[in-house]
């Protein structure tokens, strides 16, 4: 059954809002990591290691790890929010189109 076009609009727009809010945690969850990471690399460098022993350590720790994946999780919701709305694009102009066949016909 096809909807209408107004249905489709109102889904896309609740669609752009999770959008949104999924691509701000993602901003924030971006930010936290890289400045995590680049404090605990600095404090190893600071204390005498070396650039790729520090960068090894940090990468080596569980908190780096719950970082890393949080973040790459977010990233697949906001991928997820793209497909759904660009599906949602296509949805509408099916129904756009349908709508002004059917005006021609008649």
């Amino acid at each position: 059954m096809s909807r209408s076009i107004d249905d489709i609009l109102n889904e896309m727009e609740s669609c752009i809002d999770q959008w949104e809010d999924a691509a701000s945690l993602q901003a924030s969850l971006d930010a936290n990591y890289k400045s995590w990471e680049a404090a605990q690399k600095l404090a190893l460098m600071d204390s005498g290691e070396s650039g790729v022993k520090a960068e090894n350590q940090v990468r080596s720790s569980p908190k780096w790890k719950k970082l890393f994946v949080d973040l790459q999780m977010q990233n697949i919701c906001v991928e997820k929010s793209n497909r759904q709305i660009k599906l949602l694009q296509n949805r509408f102009e099916a129904a756009r189109t349908a709508a002004a066949d059917a005006r021609r016909v008649v």
